[in-house]
């Protein structure tokens, strides 16, 4: 992923930009490549990828998860948008807000559902 800016017409890539720098060290396990093909392969199969974007306390995004999609459940909000209710067995359920989330879909149903075709 590159990251460009356009200055006086001109696109202008930015490799020291935040968001370049966060997709080459998406969290403390994975690079950027790896990264990728979780959330490709999560999409493949399940119809849908959950990456949950972690924050530092100042609220500046540090770190990208790619979640199981098998343990996660959308809850609608009034807006049309949806928190993610994450159940992983032997835990307690987790609800992360639709604002720390990026989901990725294998194709659009056209009717708002949350979860791609796979789902």
């Amino acid at each position: 992923m590159k990251v460009f800016d356009e200055i006086d017409g001109q696109k202008q890539e930015m490799p020291k930009h935040a968001m370049r720098q966060l997709m080459q060290r998406p969290n403390r396990f994975m690079g950027e490549a790896t990264f990728w093909y979780n959330v490709g392969v999560r999409t493949a199969i399940y119809g849908f990828c959950v990456v949950e974007l972690e924050r530092s306390v100042a609220g500046r995004p540090v770190g990208l998860w790619p979640l199981n999609s098998e343990w996660l459940k959308a809850i609608a909000r009034a807006d049309g948008s949806h928190d993610w209710q994450y159940r992983v067995p032997g835990h307690q359920d987790v609800t992360i807000p639709a604002e720390d989330t990026a989901v990725f879909r294998f194709a659009e149903r056209g009717n708002g559902d949350p979860y791609g075709i796979g789902g």
